[in-house]
């Protein structure tokens, strides 16, 4: 048995008996002295320069879904961000005259990330040619990357 799985039963058994402590079935934990074994992180797979570079390259610019899908694509790149953070980024949120956005993630945890030259300038080029043509839901104002319909949450 591999140790991720018996890493995973040893924290059920776990789990059950401070279920049963709880509910006054058993007096003492007999799994406080159980040794789970250290499981292997992997590094995640990572995409090449040339590999990013083909992904942003096949966005259709033609589009006005094009223009915010490569501002997406470039600030996903460039901050490294989660989806979810780029989805949610706010206008309020941007510094780009110093190089820099401020980024809601996990656990509402706030931090200043970096962002490049090529990020801010996909952003501004889709604030001012595509975002301005955008009839904007009420609520959804200060997101930055809206969908069809003016709200967020885009598609890509």
């Amino acid at each position: 048995m591999t140790a991720t799985s018996q890493a995973r039963i040893i924290s059920g058994i776990r789990a059950f008996y401070k279920y049963c402590i709880l509910e006054d079935i058993v007096a003492e934990d007999p799994t406080l002295l159980l040794e789970a074994p250290k499981t292997k992180r992997t590094l995640p797979d990572v995409l090449s320069f040339s590999e990013i570079d083909n992904i942003i390259a096949q966005v259709d610019l033609s589009k006005p879904e094009g223009g915010r899908n490569k501002a997406i694509l470039e600030t996903l790149y460039s901050c490294g961000l989660r989806v979810s953070e780029v989805v949610n980024l706010r206008i309020s949120q941007l510094y780009l005259d110093v190089g820099y956005i401020r980024v809601t993630g996990k656990g509402d945890k706030e931090r200043l990330v970096p962002i490049g030259d090529s990020a801010i300038k996909y952003i501004n080029i889709y604030r001012q040619n595509i975002r301005n043509h955008i009839a904007v839901k009420t609520g959804n104002e200060d997101i930055l990357f809206l969908n069809k319909r003016g709200k967020n949450s885009p598609v890509l």
